[in-house]
């Protein structure tokens, strides 16, 4: 049995991932880093430029623009060269540095002679200490960049990895045949597909001899008897070998088919938003560190406003929660433009005599910053949620593989040992009773004698019937009576690998339950049918049964099965067997559409007691 621990859920010793790795991974000299990092440079650079210059800021942006280009290069340069090399530890880190250093250095080099080149900017001391700062923030903006995108590859790599052994303990819940009529199938095709011919064509075998056999045909078909009786139990288990190979087949193409939450980076992009615990932090800092331009006045107003919209961005997403893909993602876009909104207006606003000092560029520069830096967190917050929504899955998968495994070996212990008793006593006594009489009638041919033919095929024969109709027992034998959530409980591993199943089931109903094992067998008959319609026609990955007495009639069984997929757009009409088989015992359905979504299907099915009172 597959546990979690034993599949290596926890990380130890250099498996781990620390934050050398993930800011000097193989994407820290990509042009992916780049990508995401060169906008939010463009603009500190064009701010910091601004305060030189007084022409018009698309000049600057151009030039700033050809100086991250000049970025990319160096990057490009450095990953061609193969400066980073893979597991070297410090030197590394500080190979990457040293990159991103030179990078920064010539993105501020030809932006500023670009700049000198077209008197842009006239030479001021402090402008190369403007450029070597651009230099240590293209540093910063890389690590922080780089270490985002590695938090999210690693936590990607882990879902993978933990979903495909959750797939795996899936596929083994549902092989495991915990259901009792599969078992019981299985079984007793086994005995109806080897066994039961291997004995008619005995009995026509004796049932054929002449009326004075040969000996050497009557030790042909003695023979033929001890190796049925040695192959009785060979025969039985190879086919159940080939019917559980059949199921596999089938098994893995349904779980193929089974809708996956695993949707990559679309999954996180649309379920990303801002956290409400790190947002109020990350605001509060913000309002802090600019309020060195400003007063302690405006830093407290900002970050109070800020807390406020952060907050209540996380009430709406709460209530939201149900709602289509990408609600997350649109409350979150709403949550940024407020954010700065209120820094905007915070910015114009005089406060106890404290007006806001910056710029333009700074506030663009700022607002990024802010952005950035709540969109980083929620990216990496979210990539950890989804880590963690897995690694409940594999433990409920694990769970369910454990009880569906459970119940395989018990149900089929105490068949294989039913059938194993009949084989293995009553049948083989009789084979072995055959073989005896065959051997006393060659016997008696080898002295010399004349026994009588008619009785020793009486005496085989008989013998053979016998054995016949021990086995036709074991095929024709009625299944256990059982309880409607016990086998709803054997049914729910064959649906782990579709969707979830909760169910209720009124003491009424199991009253009339208990009474009439065939409504029984009808009602788990229906709600198996119900979970693969919802899940191959509606996509529904959740599901619930409701089982109570009907108002039709006393005595009859409704079900109601909800499920949370695209449901019909109107009542519709069902043509599959599970519609076929409740019109044939006589019951009814409907399926209709919910308001809140999905589909409902209540079936109303006729008990025995009922039945047999309206055709007396």
């Amino acid at each position: 049995m597959v546990s979690i621990e034993s599949i290596g859920v926890r990380r130890t010793g250099p498996e781990r991932w620390s934050a050398r790795d993930l800011i000097a991974g193989e994407w820290s000299t990509s042009p992916k880093l780049w990508l995401l990092a060169f906008p939010f440079i463009i603009l500190v650079q064009n701010a910091r430029l601004q305060e030189y210059s007084e022409w018009a800021t698309p000049q600057l942006l151009a030039f700033s623009f050809l100086g991250q280009v000049a970025a990319l290069l160096v990057l490009l340069a450095a990953r061609r060269v193969g400066v980073r090399r893979p597991d070297a530890g410090a030197r590394t880190l500080i190979a990457v540095i040293g990159i991103w250093v030179l990078a920064g250095g010539a993105a501020g080099a030809v932006t500023g002679w670009l700049a000198g080149l077209f008197n842009i900017i006239q030479v001021h001391a402090q402008v190369p200490l403007a450029l070597l700062t651009m230099a240590a923030t293209t540093v910063l903006t890389y690590a922080l960049v780089s270490f985002t995108i590695g938090v999210v590859r690693g936590h990607r790599e882990e879902v993978g990895r933990l979903r495909a052994y959750r797939d795996v303990l899936v596929l083994r819940s549902q092989e495991s045949g915990a259901f009792v009529e599969d078992q019981q199938r299985l079984l007793r095709a086994a005995l109806d597909d080897a066994v039961l011919p291997e004995f008619r064509d005995l009995v026509e075998r004796v049932e054929a001899l002449s009326y004075r056999p040969m000996q050497e045909e009557l030790v042909q078909l003695r023979l033929r008897v001890i190796i049925t009786s040695q192959t009785l139990v060979r025969r039985v288990e190879d086919g159940i070998d080939r019917a559980v190979d059949n199921q596999r087949a089938k098994r893995l193409r349904r779980i193929a088919q089974g809708r996956r939450t695993d949707e990559g980076w679309r999954s996180i992009v649309l379920n990303t938003s801002v956290p409400p615990r790190m947002g109020c932090l990350i605001v509060v800092a913000f309002a802090i560190t600019e309020r060195v331009r400003g007063c302690a006045s405006m830093s407290v107003v900002m970050a109070v406003g800020m807390v406020l919209v952060v907050l209540t961005g996380a009430a709406v997403r709460r209530h939201t929660s149900g709602e289509p893909p990408g609600t997350r993602l649109a409350v979150g876009m709403a949550t940024l433009g407020a954010l700065l909104l209120v820094f905007w207006g915070v910015t114009r606003l005089e406060i106890a005599g404290c007006v806001w000092s910056g710029s333009t560029g700074l506030i663009i520069t700022s607002g990024c910053t802010l952005v950035g830096t709540l969109a980083f967190a929620g990216v990496s917050l979210e990539t950890d949620r989804q880590l963690r929504i897995v690694k409940d899955e594999l433990r409920d998968a694990n769970d369910a593989s454990r009880a569906a495994i459970a119940a395989m070996n018990e149900t089929g212990r105490m068949l294989r040992d039913q059938v194993a008793h009949v084989l293995n006593g009553d049948l083989q006594g009789r084979l072995a009773a055959v073989a005896i009489a065959l051997q006393a009638h060659i016997d008696d041919l080898g002295r010399g004698g004349h026994p009588s033919t008619v009785r020793l095929v009486e005496q085989v024969t008989a013998l053979l019937r016998l054995a016949d109709r021990d086995i036709a027992e074991l095929v024709t034998e009625p299944v256990p009576p059982l309880r409607l959530d016990e086998v709803l409980g054997q049914l729910r591993s064959r649906w782990s690998g579709l969707l979830t199943v909760g169910w209720g089931i009124e003491p009424a109903a199991q009253v009339l339950l208990d009474d009439d094992v065939i409504l029984l067998r009808w009602a788990s008959e229906v709600i198996d049918h119900s979970v693969s319609n919802s899940s191959r026609h509606g996509a529904a990955t959740a599901l619930t049964v409701h089982v109570s007495t009907s108002g039709v009639a006393v005595g009859w069984l409704r079900i109601r099965v909800q499920d949370n997929g695209c449901g019909p757009l109107h009542d519709e009409e069902l043509g599959g067997s599970g519609a076929r088989s409740v019109a044939e015992r006589q019951g009814s359905w409907a399926l209709r559409g919910r308001a809140v979504g999905g589909a409902e299907l209540t079936v109303d099915l006729p008990g025995r007691r009922w039945s047999s009172d309206h055709y007396a």
